[in-house]
């Protein structure tokens, strides 16, 4: 009878979530404001040129993708498999891929901006290297390659990787891991509320209630303020491939 009780619950939940989900994947394609917000927080302090070529490494469904196009650049989305929400970015270019490749399927310089948002824990720590070094190979001269990835030390970072992710590298590893492939790094900052008590219930309801990007909006706030740096929900790391 519990156990009736909770699918009885989950079921109208899940629906709920589902359609404000929708919600925010229609803003990423139309929000010039969300498009905006989302581009200074994450680009913003680098200089970008008009109209600079972009590779959304792991775009899935194709959200990060969406954005950038708002904003004017060239985005090229990559994933293992094609999404159908992918005919929605007709300015958009989209590349399936192998995952048993560790070639990138572009040539020498081709981008500006690589960003590999949420994709980086498929990777075992040679793999980790080997993509390092082709991302390294395909950003021109000044390049920049950004990294977000859910935080290994973030209050309930261990769940997390059983439940969803697998495994989540450190962002001391993926540092070294950038250096030793010559990238020179820019910043790094940690972002998001988390909760030390049932983080994964937390995590989903804050879903729940506003879909939208949340752990951007958190940065700064007074709450996050309050809450230990390595232990919120994911880090950011923004580095540079050298000029000459």
């Amino acid at each position: 009878m519990l156990m009736s009780g909770v699918k009885a619950i989950a079921t109208p939940v899940h629906a709920i979530n589902a359609r404000r989900i929708e919600k925010y994947y229609q803003a990423t394609l139309s929000d010039s404001g969300l498009a905006e917000s989302w581009t200074r927080h994450y680009l913003g302090g680098i200089d970008i040129r008009s109209g600079a070529r972009i590779l959304d490494y792991g775009c899935g469904r194709g959200r990060v993708t969406a954005l950038l196009r708002q904003r004017g650049f060239r985005v090229v989305g990559l994933d293992i498999q094609a999404h159908g929400w992918w005919k929605n970015l007709s300015e958009a270019s989209f590349v399936v891929t192998s995952p048993a490749s560790s070639a990138i399927p572009f040539g020498h310089e081709a981008f500006d901006i690589v960003l590999n948002i949420d994709s980086t824990h498929y990777y075992s720590e040679d793999q980790l290297r080997i993509h390092a070094t082709e991302i390294y190979r395909i950003l021109r001269p000044g390049g920049h390659w950004i990294i977000l990835q859910a935080n290994n030390e973030g209050y309930g970072a261990s769940l997390t990787q059983v439940c969803a992710l697998g495994r989540l590298f450190s962002l001391e590893d993926v540092r070294r891991t950038c250096k030793v492939a010559g990238f020179l790094e820019v910043d790094h900052w940690y972002e998001g509320l988390a909760s030390p008590v049932s983080p994964l219930l937390y995590m989903r309801l804050r879903h729940l209630v506003k879909p939208w990007p949340l752990y951007m909006n958190d940065h700064g706030s007074w709450i996050e303020r309050l809450m230990p740096p390595r232990r919120r929900h994911r880090w950011v790391l923004r580095t540079q491939k050298a000029t000459q």
